[in-house]
């Protein structure tokens, strides 16, 4: 009955009905009904409990992708940024390149962002170029291996990078602004 509330969208009742079940240990206790239960917390903001859930998920599954997104949005969403890291990384493994491609281009951006913000220029570098490969096209990507680049004083992949910001400038302007800081760089 709880599995009909939760494809309801009746959340609440969901997770009265799936926690005495999964709270009951029985061998009909299956990992898609305590999914059902992450889910249902998650999306009622109760995010201990969501934690815990995806806990005794990992338990039985180890490599449950649905437990390790849940986990990575809970922390993110609260900035439990201690520990976001390390299940960003087991979660990003759990992913297909052909399938995931775009969800696995955003996990490795936010890996890069968590390495920027501790300045930890190699994890970024390496995270932004595992984006890159997914995308070749994301410009932002781009931007941020040429601060990187300059950053480390590595200034013939600086010229490289802000020569393929120039080529996908849209107008004018942003193309002057690219030539301005190729100039910038090459002095």
């Amino acid at each position: 009955y709880g599995e009909l509330l939760f494809d309801a969208g009746k959340f609440p009742e969901a997770v009265d009905w799936l926690t005495r079940f999964v709270d009951t240990g029985a061998e009909l206790v299956e990992v898609e009904h305590i999914k059902r239960l992450a889910y249902a917390l998650r999306n009622l903001g109760r995010f201990d409990r969501a934690m815990d859930v995806c806990l005794m998920l990992l338990e039985r599954d180890p490599e449950n992708r649905d437990a390790r997104e849940i986990r990575v949005e809970v922390m993110d969403a609260r900035g439990q940024l201690e520990g976001l890291e390390e299940e960003l990384k087991h979660y990003v493994v759990l992913l297909d390149d052909g399938l995931d491609r775009r969800l696995k281009f955003s996990v490795y951006s936010r890996l890069a962002q968590l390495s920027l913000e501790r300045d930890d220029l190699d994890g970024a570098r390496e995270s932004f170029e595992a984006a890159a490969a997914l995308n070749e096209d994301d410009i932002n990507t781009v931007a941020f291996l040429r601060d990187i680049a300059v950053r480390e004083e590595r200034w013939k992949d600086a010229v490289d990078f802000t020569r393929v910001e120039m080529q996908s400038a849209e107008d004018g302007d942003e193309r002057r602004t690219h030539f301005d800081r190729l100039e910038r760089i090459l002095r």
